[in-house]
């Protein structure tokens, strides 16, 4: 993915979670827990099949005003990862989305040691608070 990765972590809870960074290592998007490694390597599996599809992605704008996208799973239109991080603009979103529909099923996948914890996503990006469907 252009050196985008996908990064895998152990939760402090024994739980398994995986999100995508871009090019420069922020935080993109992350999956939900998995209880089993195989879980996450499932999930994995399912947002590089339906990443390649617009219609996966459903786009959002947050209570303060910043957009964000959540994947859902063609089959059954459950979230498979999200909330994405926060946008200023949807164009900046779009194109992100853009970038993830022609490179996912590329991206690389590399387990990190230690923990995830809460202050992940606000290393590597802001996370929305709230839904308002765009």
């Amino acid at each position: 993915m252009k050196n985008w990765k996908i990064v895998k972590r152990i939760c402090t809870n024994g739980e398994f979670r995986a999100a995508v960074l871009n090019e420069k290592g922020k935080f993109v998007i992350a999956t939900e827990q998995y209880l089993k490694k195989l879980g996450l390597a499932t999930g994995l599996a399912s947002i590089k099949k339906n990443g390649i599809y617009q219609d996966a992605y459903e786009t959002k704008l947050s209570k303060n005003g910043k957009y964000y996208f959540n994947m859902k799973s063609l089959g059954n239109h459950k979230v498979i990862a999200g909330p994405s991080r926060l946008f200023d603009t949807r164009a900046e979103m779009m194109t992100v989305i853009s970038t993830m529909i022609s490179e996912i099923q590329e991206c690389d996948e590399v387990t990190k040691m230690g923990f995830w914890s809460a202050s992940f996503e606000d290393k590597y990006g802001e996370v929305p608070d709230t839904d308002i469907n765009l």
